[in-house]
């Protein structure tokens, strides 16, 4: 893109000005699924929690379970 402007940038700035960007405002999720996934073919597991309204994905959990200290409320 910054060629189309006829800027000229390495692309490690680039990265470098959009990791300083700060984070969106994002609300609390109403509604939290629970579901798990695998990497290294199926030898690693973890636990994936996705704001169920929106479909994006909350956290990466590194493990199975909520055992690791997360809790989720009950409304």
């Amino acid at each position: 893109m910054a060629r189309v402007f006829g800027v000229s940038i390495s692309r490690s700035a680039v990265l470098r000005l959009l990791d300083g960007l700060p984070e969106p405002e994002v609300p609390a999720p109403r509604v939290v699924g629970v579901d798990e996934y695998a990497t290294g073919k199926g030898r690693v597991y973890g636990t994936v929690l996705v704001d169920v309204e929106t479909r994006r994905p909350v956290d990466l959990l590194p493990d199975r379970g909520l055992s690791n200290g997360h809790v989720i409320p009950h409304g």
